[in-house]
């Protein structure tokens, strides 16, 4: 029996109001990746900068950790703010930061879930910069516990179960400092440890720049927690959970 034109397209109406509201379903309930970015402040992390934040729909942003790097002994988290605005003096963040507050109304036009410039700023912490502990294992650094290292343990140790995704743009010394803490120090249980490790994905631009290859120094005398591994053009660190290690390739 042929169906009449009108039913034919009350069916594909249907069809297509079907597809619609699978399609929105599926986006509803996609789960957004938590991360930390670790930067040293150089140009080419600024640059980088511009680029998270406008991306930072598609994630949330856990944390913004300054630290120094093998290139950037002393960091940049008091200063670089002339990179930005010729003239200004002053740490870089909060002008990055500023600026870009003025662009959350459009950017919110396209998207709704673009952090707040105050949230941003309530999740940035100073890491370590002191030169002194870019070749050196954590245990010997002599700047520790800082308020970027802490802020690390907590984010790991919190209720989320969601990976987190921790980019290591510059050193990486702060991300290695509070593994290392978590593991040896006494401060915390086997299962937080564990907890911590089930949760951590750590992504190193280059592995000749972690600092010390400081994240390569977290071991325990049965297993390396961290290993070195090379994705396409840049080097990658991967964190692993359990008694396995994985290295992660990705082609950036």
């Amino acid at each position: 029996m042929k169906l009449s034109r009108n039913v034919q397209h009350v069916a594909l109406l249907m069809m297509v109001l079907l597809l619609i509201f699978a399609v929105s379903a599926s986006s509803a309930a996609r789960v957004k990746p938590r991360v930390i970015a670790t930067t040293d402040g150089e140009i080419d992390d600024l640059s980088t900068m511009v680029r998270f934040l406008l991306y930072s729909c598609d994630y949330d942003v856990a944390a913004i950790i300054q630290n120094n790097s093998r290139f950037q002994k002393n960091g940049h988290s008091k200063d670089k703010a002339s990179e930005l605005v010729k003239g200004k003096k002053g740490p870089w963040f909060p002008v990055m930061i500023d600026a870009y507050k003025g662009l959350v109304p459009q950017l919110r036009e396209h998207n709704p879930d673009y952090p707040s410039a105050e949230y941003l700023m309530s999740v940035m912490r100073i890491g370590n910069e002191n030169r002194n502990d870019l070749y050196v294992a954590p245990q010997y650094m002599q700047t520790k516990n800082t308020e970027g290292e802490k802020f690390i343990i907590d984010i790991l140790l919190d209720d989320d179960p969601r990976p987190v995704h921790i980019g290591c743009w510059g050193g990486s010394n702060t991300v290695a400092s509070a593994l290392w803490r978590l593991k040896f120090t006494g401060e915390y249980t086997k299962e937080q440890f564990e907890k911590a490790a089930a949760k951590v994905r750590i992504y190193c631009i280059s592995g000749t720049r972690m600092g010390a290859v400081n994240g390569s120094r977290i071991m325990s005398r049965k297993r390396r927690f961290l290993k070195l591994g090379a994705g396409g053009t840049r080097g990658t660190m991967a964190a692993v959970a359990g008694e396995e290690t994985r290295t992660i390739h990705r082609r950036l």
